[in-house]
């Protein structure tokens, strides 16, 4: 039978209530506290202490702290009063107070399966959050995309028209430069035929006499030509077929393909789309399935992570890199993965891969919503240390700043980042 503690002691103002309960000599790992807003209960096997208070508290706003062989209890009243004692009248009847706790136990159940179904609720529209955050993400990339080809088509339309307008208006004053000169040949033309109609046809006749002598001497040359060509032929009759050509083989080499259709019909899009979809479908292109040598479950992602974990947690850490970096090959969009593999690589020393694989885990942690903010922290910190071992103390600081960001109630952060910071300012 457990042994009543009765030692205590207690304060109250009018708004709060202040109860100290020893905890005779028990260790702070045995001490169970129970609450509602009317019954307190301190389990120290061997010694209990319980009361039902004389009125209600604000369940929520209440504290328990152990320290110094005491449990010290900080209890905000619902109604702003001096209560003048602290147990309820009835607390002597033990009928009553089995009643009271009953009715404590049932409250504290109900509670619990509140406070269960407000953290489904509240994950679940966490989880709704981020997928509409992701969703408006794409979304916008598609408009920007789209308005980028908007802007391209009006740039282009805009050059367009300015070119046609620069065309028109070179056309407009060719065509009136044209007519200005046609005006001005026809006006001297005019001046000038009255005046020269004789010469010209005096030059007409002595052009036309010069022209025949020319054709006629032409005619006469081209005879003797001819003459001498016919004669030289026959005395000189020259060979000019070429001579046989030499065989040689040519060597010819094919670009290898993993299908059997030829590359001038080959659709090399479609190919390696469906060589894709194929290897992670984990077969090959043959048909042949991969995982008819070894156990289905190696090709699951998911399988290799929890395999990946248990290495890591019997300090195997070179297994479950591998076990991490399978399960990559099969689906790389998994931030999980690489986050679990840079924490092995830490481990190992292996502190720029560490790097890398924290940094590719936080690119695939978008956007940034509460859902994801423990995954992010975790990269950040990892990335941080990493970078401390590699003396890039401003990069780790940086890192540290970020998760703090996520986990501002972390003191072991806060203590990593001072460090890091005498380190900078000591150098400097």
């Amino acid at each position: 039978m457990p042994l009543s503690i009765s030692d205590w002691s207690w304060r109250e103002t009018s708004r709060f209530v202040f109860l100290d309960v020893p905890l005779k000599g028990s260790r702070v790992g045995n001490v169970d506290v129970f609450s509602t807003d009317v019954y307190l209960k301190v389990s120290a096997p061997p010694y209990l202490f319980e009361v039902r208070l004389c009125e209600a508290v604000n369940e929520g706003k209440c504290s328990a702290t152990i320290s110094n062989g005491f449990v010290n209890f900080k209890l905000e009243k619902q109604e702003e009063r001096v209560w003048t004692r602290l147990s309820h009248p009835n607390s002597d009847d033990k009928a009553w107070m089995q009643k009271e706790r009953e009715a404590a136990l049932v409250h504290a159940h109900k509670r619990s399966d509140e406070e269960t179904k407000a953290k489904v609720v509240e994950k679940r529209e966490a989880e709704r959050f981020a997928i509409r955050q992701q969703m408006k993400q794409e979304q916008d990339a598609r408009d920007a995309i789209e308005q980028a080809k908007q802007d391209e088509i009006n740039k282009t339309t805009t050059e367009i028209e300015a070119w046609k307008s620069k065309e028109e208006q070179a056309a407009r004053i060719l065509e009136l430069e044209e007519a200005n000169e046609k005006e001005e040949i026809s006006r001297k033309s005019t001046v000038t035929k009255s005046v020269s109609s004789e010469r010209l046809e005096k030059e007409t006749t002595d052009v036309t006499r010069t022209k025949k002598t020319q054709r006629d001497r032409g005619r006469h040359e081209s005879k003797q030509r001819r003459r001498n060509d016919t004669q030289g032929t026959d005395e000189h009759i020259f060979d000019t077929t070429p001579p046989p050509r030499q065989s040689a083989k040519i060597q010819v080499k094919f670009t290898p393909r993993l299908l059997a259709t030829p590359m001038r019909e080959a659709r090399l899009e479609e190919e390696e789309e469906w060589l894709k979809k194929m290897a992670e479908a984990g077969r090959t292109p043959g048909g042949a399935s991969k995982t008819e040598d070894g156990d289905l479950s190696e090709r699951n992602p998911l399988w290799l992570k929890d395999k990946g974990n248990e290495f890591y947690k019997a300090g195997d850490y070179l297994s479950a890199i591998n076990a991490y970096t399978e399960a990559l090959r099969l689906n790389n969009t998994m931030p999980a993965l690489y986050s679990n593999r840079a924490a092995c690589r830490l481990h190992l020393g292996q502190y720029t891969e560490c790097v890398e694989d924290c940094t590719k885990a936080l690119d695939r942690l978008t956007p940034p919503v509460p859902a994801n903010a423990q995954s992010r922290c975790r990269a950040y910190v990892r990335r941080a240390a990493a970078l401390t071992s590699l003396e890039l103390y401003p990069n780790a600081l940086r890192d540290y700043h970020a998760a703090m960001k996520l986990d501002p109630g972390n003191e072991e952060l806060k203590r990593d980042a001072n460090k890091i910071r005498e380190i900078i300012q000591g150098s400097a």
